[in-house]
């Protein structure tokens, strides 16, 4: 629901507007009372949000649904002035000297003017929904409250081994094993085929750690297909997990055409006797494009093959053995949601658990036995302790799934839907940045909470010493991962998550929620076809994602085209994306409020003392990283440029900016380092959090 999320800006901004230099403001701005009008405009906000958070719970009222959008531009708008406005103050600071200077940006009345007319039309559209809130029927709103301080809910963490939760495989694993450990009589390659969120990949990987199938097989590998597959992506994962090649080995890999990449696979595999995995496999063409890497010869090797279509599967085999994923029986199905939920079950009374009991399998049935929508399921209603708040859950899912005709698919959505919206409004910023990431993509932790951290998602502790940022971070992720809307892949020595990935289908819901909210747009490798974003949405972006393949040329991309741009972050991932010094500089110039920036997989021909020169000039940036190349003179038989690799410090490195007073003081952290392709492990040593569902 828009209204938690606009509240979690809203909450954001309270505490940024807290910290504004007024007297400075006001001397620049000309009005005296405009800061903190706004900032008491802001507190107003805040606490309707609050009270319509409520009620749109409570009583289902929808009557707020076109205020709600009117405040998400305000807030948007105001942030935006915030921002130029501590921008323009720095300047004049940096510049030597407040009032000498102050006359720099008099002499410049268009900016200026911009600016006040600005904070003055904000200022007049908020009073004038205040003058017409009670037609909404909004009665009794608290005063103004500043307070960015989020509950933590019993948050901290014992980080022991936690067991995946899965239920009725176990029949599945036993008959999957013998197909795979057995030589003869049984074809080259197993399909698990079913619906998205019915557990195919989960089975898979059951399988796949199963210490049966490490002694049995020399080798192994887990490919993540997907359907945005590059052919060499799958490749040089295959080589990395089979070979384990060594740094310099990794270069050479990363220099081979698609040809030489496929005659290296063949020319391991055949002499082993291999298990490779190919998970989610949408199109003929993506097999068709890997087959002449995997050797025929028929030494006891095994693929498996997961896909939500039968028709690939036979594809790839028509004699292929084909395992029809089956949903789960009631019984299953509540024994599932209840390892979720028995926290608690068992802290009711015995008369009052049986309700509980009774509630939770009429819910269970409305999931059609898919383990993603049960699993969700369970995630949001471990954080409702008391039976009112399970019938709540039940009546906001009852009456839209008696809909025969929907389907499964309809079930899941809906489900994953009402576990968004029930969100705390603190962790909605938190889950819609996941859509930032390219599908199937293992997300680091430790970057991802650093860029929640730089846009101000995750507020200051109020007691000093209480806890870091860092810290308040991990709690919000632990938080997301116990609702099971992102699932952990690998850990650390302590047993904390290291990485992470979000389940496809969760990934949908979250684009469809980030584009509603305007948080955020993808651009494809093509620029002309975005993946999610027009023209007209690009150019109102909050946040863009440009997810490009090999060689992309970024003179071509429209963002170099977005003047003065609103944009927050700017993250880019792939293989080899080439960015030249006047383009680097044209994109630090058009994003003057920009607080994030993540570039995976960039080459140029600049220094570095030219790349740091234009970033130092970015007042607002708090997180930079990059992992790029230097461009190598030779050419390719293509024409295209190889990427030549040189390793960096892969430790961060402050970059010392001139800013002016402590106020505006920011960390901004660096990384080099090659652009190496990493897969989901998914080993015993790394078990994933999900519980049930398939990628």
């Amino acid at each position: 629901m828009a209204d938690s999320f606009v509240r979690s800006v809203v909450s954001n901004l309270l505490g940024r507007t807290t910290d504004l230099p007024i007297d400075e403001v006001n001397f620049l701005y000309g009005e005296a009372n405009q800061g903190r009008s706004l900032r008491d405009e802001l507190g107003w906000i805040h606490d309707f949000l609050k009270y319509a958070d409520a009620v749109r719970l409570e009583e289902g009222d929808e009557r707020l649904q076109d205020l709600l959008s009117q405040f998400r531009d305000i807030v948007y708008d105001a942030e935006d002035v915030i921002d130029i406005i501590i921008l323009n103050v720095a300047s004049v600071r940096n510049r030597g000297g407040f009032r000498g200077l102050v006359a720099r940006i008099f002499n410049e009345p268009k900016q200026r003017h911009r600016v006040v007319v600005r904070f003055e039309a904000i200022n007049s559209r908020i009073s004038e929904i205040r003058e017409m809130y009670p037609t909404y029927g909004v009665q009794n709103i608290a005063g103004t409250s500043t307070t960015n301080r989020q509950p933590r809910d019993g948050w901290t963490r014992n980080y022991a081994h936690e067991e995946e939760d899965v239920v009725g495989l176990d029949q599945d694993v036993e008959n999957l094993l013998a197909k795979l450990t057995n030589k003869e009589g049984c074809s080259r390659i197993v399909s698990i085929v079913g619906m998205g969120g019915s557990g195919k990949t989960t089975l898979a990987k059951k399988l796949f750690n199963l210490v049966d199938i490490k002694k049995h097989f020399d080798c192994h590998a887990w490919v993540s297909v997907s359907q945005e597959w590059q052919v060499r992506y799958l490749l040089i994962n295959i080589i990395t997990q089979t070979t384990s090649p060594s740094k310099k080995d990794r270069k050479l890999i990363q220099e081979m055409d698609i040809g030489e990449l496929v005659q290296k696979v063949h020319d391991f595999l055949k002499k082993k006797r291999y298990l490779l995995v190919l998970d989610d496999v949408w199109e003929n063409e993506a097999w068709d494009k890997l087959r002449p890497a995997f050797p025929s010869e028929n030494v006891g090797s095994k693929l498996i093959i997961t896909t939500r279509i039968q028709n690939v599967a036979l594809h790839v085999d028509p004699n292929c053995y084909v395992h029809k994923q089956r949903s789960l029986t009631d019984e299953e199905a509540w024994e599932l949601l209840f390892k979720k939920v028995k926290g608690v079950i068992q802290n009711v009374g015995r008369g009052e658990a049986s309700h509980f009991h009774e509630l939770g399998k009429e819910m269970v049935k409305k999931c059609c036995g898919l383990p993603l929508a049960i699993v969700v399921l369970g995630g949001l209603l471990a954080k409702k302790k008391f039976l009112v708040d399970w019938e709540k859950v039940s009546e906001s899912i009852g009456w839209q799934l008696r809909q025969p005709d929907k389907g499964h698919m309809f079930v899941v959505f809906e489900v994953l839907a009402l576990s968004y919206d029930n969100l705390p409004y603190y962790l909605k910023p938190c889950f819609l940045y996941l859509g930032m990431f390219p599908k199937d993509t293992k997300i680091r932790v430790k970057p991802l909470i650093r860029m929640w951290i730089a846009e101000g998602f995750i507020s200051s502790p109020q007691i000093v010493g209480e806890e870091t940022l860092e810290q308040t971070g991990e709690e919000y992720l632990q938080e997301l991962i116990r609702r099971s809307l992102i699932q952990v892949v690998e850990k650390d020595g302590t047993g904390r998550p290291k990485s992470c990935l979000m389940h496809d289908l969760l990934r949908h819901l979250c684009l469809d929620k980030a584009r509603e909210e305007r948080f955020l747009e993808v651009l494809s490798s093509s620029w002309s076809t975005n993946a999610t974003a027009t023209e007209g949405s690009l150019s109102k972006a909050r946040r863009i994602a440009v997810h490009f393949g090999d060689y992309a040329d970024f003179s071509k991309c429209s963002l170099l085209g977005l003047k003065n741009s609103c944009i927050r972050s700017l993250l880019c991932f792939g293989s080899a994306l080439y960015i030249s010094e006047s383009e680097w500089k044209t994109l630090c110039t058009n994003l003057p409020l920009i607080r994030v920036i993540h570039l995976e997989g960039v080459y140029t021909s600049f220094p570095d003392e030219r790349l740091q020169k234009q970033i130092k000039n970015l007042f607002h940036l708090k997180y930079f990283y990059i992992e790029y190349f230097r461009k190598d003179e030779r050419e390719t038989a293509s024409g295209q440029y190889t990427p030549e690799l040189e390793r960096e410090e892969d430790k961060p490195q402050d970059l010392q900016v001139e800013n002016g007073a402590e106020v505006f003081s920011r960390t901004i952290y660096q990384w080099g380092g090659t652009c190496e392709i990493e897969e989901v492990p998914c080993s015993s040593e790394s078990p994933s959090s999900g519980s049930g569902s398939d990628q």
